[in-house]
């Protein structure tokens, strides 16, 4: 996703600030959905914005069966979802000709496997409808289940502000002297995605993980190499790279320092009574 033009050391400094991220380690201990499905969401997209360029069948088939398995993994990531199928109706409609059938393989690849799974799972679409709604011999809860999922409450986790305070200020700054260059695909997706995630999710804790990626992107798209906006940017990401180093360190010292509480052989114990072996099990 980052720019061709984009030197190494911009790549190397990414890769760095997401693999020391204190909300990405904390969303990668507890072993999180979430992860998983950004990471296909992401892949997806990949293909979905080649697609695009290079007008192949393969590549809208390849993005509609990640994205279903996005859907597959939490229903949650849907917003992403919509978010890449708002900007596919805009190609659709500034491209009228000759796109039917890369919109037909794209919507049945991702639709057939998420129908086989509502058979599978819940016996026809109606009963599919109904436990989402709260209704029906599937569930015996008193509220809907996407009343647990929809409306965003405000809460925005302390890990990810210096990470979003920056993406603003260089986002703003990239408008400022390119803004017609700025609106590209991945970019209006990734906008997309966070605006309809504040819109739409309610979050208590772990899903902001959902559009940590995107600020990242957002970010390291908008610098040509690693001196642009020497007197800004530089100070920035320096910033951002001691944040995330300090927490990092200051996780990983408590995590060891009370490592002599971990009762390991209690969880063998209980996986030893609970889960046989080869069993096919689904944890969270």
């Amino acid at each position: 996703f980052i720019q061709p033009r984009a030197s190494k050391e911009i790549r190397y400094l990414l890769i760095i600030l997401m693999a020391i991220d204190p909300f990405f380690w904390l969303c990668q201990h507890e072993g999180r959905m979430d992860l998983m499905a950004v990471g296909w969401f992401l892949l997806g997209l990949l293909c979905l914005l080649k697609g695009f360029k290079y007008l192949q069948i393969s590549y809208f088939v390849f993005s509609g069966l990640v994205w279903a398995l996005t859907l597959l993994t939490t229903p949650r990531s849907g917003f992403l979802v919509l978010a890449g199928l708002f900007y596919g109706l805009f190609w659709v409609l500034s491209h009228k000709n000759g796109t039917f059938k890369y919109s037909f393989a794209f919507g049945f690849s991702l639709a057939l496997p998420y129908l086989i799974w509502i058979l599978y799972a819940f016996g026809g679409i109606n009963e599919f409808v109904n436990y989402f709604l709260g209704k029906g011999s599937v569930t015996n809860r008193e509220e809907s289940f996407y009343s647990l999922f929809l409306g965003w409450n405000g809460y925005i986790p302390r890990q990810t502000y210096g990470l979003i305070i920056i993406a603003i200020i260089l986002i703003i700054k990239e408008l400022t002297s390119k803004k017609a260059l700025f609106f590209d695909a991945f970019n209006v997706i990734a906008l997309m995605s966070i605006g309809l995630f504040y819109g739409m999710v309610f979050d208590y804790g772990p899903y902001s993980i959902f559009i940590s990626p995107f600020y990242y992107l957002l970010i390291f798209r908008t610098l040509d190499n690693i001196y642009a906006y020497k007197n800004l940017a530089s100070y920035l990401l320096f910033f951002l790279f001691i944040h995330h180093l300090a927490f990092f360190i200051l996780k990983s010292s408590q995590v060891l320092a009370n490592a002599q509480q971990f009762d390991y052989q209690a969880i063998d114990n209980f996986i030893a009574r609970n889960i046989p072996p080869k069993s096919r099990v689904v944890g969270e």
